[in-house]
Formats: C-alpha cells, structure tokens, sequence
C-alpha cells in the first residue's frame, strides 16, 4: 500500500459511500488478545462474501457499544476472541449504521490507509 494513498488499496471506486459519516467517539470490535494484524481484515481482504456488496466488503463491522458483542463471542468463530475498544476521530475514517443491528449499535467503518495499518495498536482491550 502506498504512503500517500487516502483510502487502502482493497477498497473498491467510490468507497467509503459518500453517506457515510466521519467518526467520531469510542468503536468497539472483537479481537484476539494481543490481537493481530489478521483480526482487522476485511471480507474483501480474507476473500469472503464474494457477491455482496463492494463497499460493504470493504469496511469492518465495529460497534459503537460492547454489549452485542457479548452475543457474538457465544459463536464459535468468535469464541476465543475478546472485545477491544478504541477512540477515533473524522482523520481516521467513516463509518455508518448498516445491517439488522443498525438500532443496536452496528456501523461498516471504512478506516482511512495511514489508520487502517494501526489498527492493532489503536485498539486495546
């Protein structure tokens, strides 16, 4: 990926959408503990999905509370993972509710290049 790139590579034209808001605040994500590099891939990046939609692919499912993500460690794909918290803001990237748990706090975050390399550090248990 380049240095100078605004979005990662993997983001297909005209991603992220352009209703999509700055972030802003605490996201919240589910990781291994330490978590890796490999925890902050998305569907486009691990290959998976193949047919939805492209900017969805794209983005990482975060949370804007932890409470759901209790629910989802109960599913042995997460089983083993914890929940891990960061703070971000607009420079970062965007995000916006999608999905059936929109109400519940569910937002595709589309995390700008320079931040999207950091992730690991940027989010802690």
């Amino acid at each position: 990926m380049s240095d100078d790139r605004e979005w990662p590579e993997h983001f297909p034209p005209g991603c992220p959408p352009a209703d999509a808001n700055d972030l802003s605040g605490e996201l919240f994500y589910l990781a291994h503990n330490p978590n890796k590099p490999d925890d902050f891939l998305s569907a486009a990046e691990r290959g998976a999905f193949v047919g939805h939609d492209e900017n969805d692919r794209a983005s990482l499912s975060c949370w804007t509370v932890a409470a759901p993500l209790d629910d989802l460690r109960k599913m042995p794909r997460h089983k083993e993972k914890v929940v891990v918290r960061g703070k971000f803001e607009a420079v970062d990237g965007k995000f916006k509710p999608t999905g059936k748990n929109a109400a519940a706090g569910h937002r595709s975050t589309w995390f700008r290049a320079a931040t999207h390399s950091q992730l690991p550090k940027r989010f802690a248990p």
